[in-house]
């Protein structure tokens, strides 16, 4: 669905049983999408498969695009580009790097960086991608 898709394949990491065990730069290979979205990269089966690594790596390298990880049993139904409703019985994980500081990689290419805002989401909920900012469903239960 977005301009950039992940296409699962990794750049320096061969060992598949430890696949994508680092936040690396140059090491997620990505391939264009269709385009639905245009300012975010989209990952699927996301919690259930540990993909974290692999979004944070390509957030913090494209950080003016938004990385929202769908999980198995979920949905993401977009609305004219402008926001998102949250559907289905798992998560939606949103990370935004467009306000991190000190964005750096070392000597191996480690990326590391501050303040990159994450948001969790699940059914009912919605998150404005213009505002970049979620919008809790009505009557939810806070701790």
């Amino acid at each position: 669905m977005s301009a950039v898709m992940i296409t699962g394949g990794e750049s320096l990491n061969r060992d598949t049983a430890n696949a994508f065990s680092l936040i690396r730069r140059d090491n997620v290979e990505t391939a264009p999408g269709f385009g639905f979205i245009e300012t975010a990269v989209i990952d699927q089966h996301f919690v259930r498969r540990k993909r974290h690594n692999r979004l944070l790596s390509v957030v913090l390298e494209r950080p003016h695009l938004l990385g929202i990880g769908i999980d198995e049993a979920t949905a993401v139904v977009v609305t004219r580009g402008a926001a998102f409703d949250v559907l289905g019985g798992g998560s939606v994980i949103v990370f935004d790097a467009a306000g991190a500081r000190d964005v750096a990689a070392d000597e191996n290419g480690n990326l590391a960086a501050a303040e990159i805002r994450t948001h969790i989401l699940v059914n009912g909920d919605s998150y404005d991608l213009t505002a970049r900012q979620p919008r809790r469903r009505t009557g939810a239960h806070a701790r």
